[in-house]
């Protein structure tokens, strides 16, 4: 049994706080391992499946999450975390925002893809030639696709470095 992220504000119902929790998820390609993201927040959790039971594993954190409610709306007070999350054999990718959200766009871009190691590690980082709300990776890890708006939607295709 996994927790949610601490609240903001002790006073947010758990039904506002669970509905914050909103992000992307992704499994390993042996179905071990879960990884999930947040929007609002800069954390990037891992889970293990161990006898059938999912178990954290880690999480890098950069900022908690933390919000408020105006309107019946949650807005983040802090930059936006990961958008997107793909994992291959060997490496867990994550689409990292860190800027404000965009409420007038189309959608929220980022282009910084961040790689950890399955066991928590933060190898690297990548910069994208064009900001992207969307990831995901070949079979064999040697392709990062990416989805793009601007100038006109489509995908873009990145090598991964060794």
């Amino acid at each position: 049994m996994c927790d949610y992220r601490p609240k903001p504000i002790e006073s947010v119902p758990d039904a506002l706080h669970a509905i914050a929790h909103h992000g992307r998820t992704a499994v390993s390609p042996d179905h071990k391992t879960i990884a999930n993201v947040i929007y609002l927040a800069e954390v990037f959790s891992v889970f293990r499946v161990d006898h059938n039971e999912v178990v954290p594993a880690w999480d890098y954190v950069i900022k908690e999450m933390d919000y408020r409610i105006r309107e019946d709306q949650i807005e983040s007070n802090t930059p936006l975390g990961y958008l997107s999350v793909a994992m291959g054999e060997k490496c867990i990718y994550g689409l990292f925002c860190g800027k404000e959200e965009d409420r007038s766009g189309t959608a929220t871009y980022a282009d910084e893809i961040h790689v950890f190691s399955y066991d928590g590690r933060l190898i690297k980082k990548l910069h994208l030639a064009t900001s992207a709300f969307g990831i995901c990776i070949d079979s064999k890890e040697q392709m990062l696709y990416t989805v793009v708006h601007e100038p006109e939607p489509k995908i873009l295709i990145y090598h991964l470095p060794e």
